[in-house]
């Protein structure tokens, strides 16, 4: 049986990561995707598979496909490995890993433990939690639109929070860049609080409609400008899921509050 190296090729040990498999489900990897990756510590099926199901594993295992070389173990790998078995998942799968997730003490033990770096993750992650116990009808739409971009269930939490907030943290960067130097910005944010007053709910195609017809209205041929300090608006970030979904999902009352604040930061 091979043994297995760190990805520069010296003895594996704690620098190279976490060393308890506990650690791992406690960080937000998948059950499936951690056997998977182990599985091809060492041992090959033939081929360019990776992504295998223990089913396909195991009809594949043969004890000549057991390499003699040291394996590698490529925590990068298992990352994007892990982000692959999540975007598999269904929404319903990925809420109830994630009730799961939450519900373990030893979650808060792993994120609250001396010397972590990603000191932000569990406070996210119990905002996240009290968000699926309030509002979880709300939680199942929004995870869907940051599970194409998550490789960690414990990502989650950062991801989706700015949706659980009255007031978003807005970066710095962000809005220097969208709310300053664009003299139509104002304009724009009081364009969409005015045609969002009165309604309860609306659609991404009605979402994506606006943007466009101000597009249209200025006379501009790219969505950018539009696009952009909309974006900054509603989430404080530069990047995300589509804009038109996460507008739709977070509703005419809300964007309206965070347009609104977003405008008094203009003057």
């Amino acid at each position: 049986v091979p043994v297995i190296k760190g990805k520069d090729g010296s003895k594996l040990s704690k620098r190279h990561g976490d060393t308890r498999m506990l650690d791992y489900r406690a960080a937000g990897y998948l059950p499936e995707a951690l056997a998977n990756f182990t599985t091809l510590i060492g041992w090959a099926p033939g081929g360019d598979r990776e992504i295998m199901s223990m089913e396909e594993i195991a009809e594949a295992f043969v004890l000549e496909g057991l390499q003699p070389s040291p394996g590698i173990f490529d925590a990068d790998k298992l990352l994007w490995m892990n982000g692959n078995y999540i975007r598999m998942k269904s929404a319903d799968d990925i809420y109830a890993s994630l009730t799961e997730l939450l519900a373990s003490p030893e979650t808060e033990e792993y994120w609250n433990r001396e010397g972590h770096i990603e000191t932000g993750t569990w406070p996210a992650l119990v905002q996240l939690k009290e968000a699926m116990a309030a509002r979880p009808e709300f939680v199942r739409r929004v995870l869907p639109l940051e599970q194409e971009r998550v490789t960690t269930l414990a990502q989650f939490g950062p991801a989706c929070s700015f949706f659980f907030v009255e007031d978003v943290e807005f970066d710095p960067k962000a809005t220097e860049k969208w709310f300053t130097g664009h003299d139509h910005v104002d304009e724009l944010f009081q364009y969409l609080v005015d045609r969002l007053q009165g309604l309860t709910e609306i659609s991404h195609d009605e979402c994506e409609t606006l943007v466009r017809d101000y597009a249209a209205m200025k006379g501009l041929e790219k969505l950018g400008p539009v696009v952009h300090p909309t974006r900054v608006a509603l989430t404080g970030k530069t990047a995300g899921p589509s804009l038109f979904d996460l507008m739709s999902v977070l509703g005419p009352e809300a964007m309206i509050l965070r347009l609104n604040r977003a405008k008094g930061m203009l003057s």
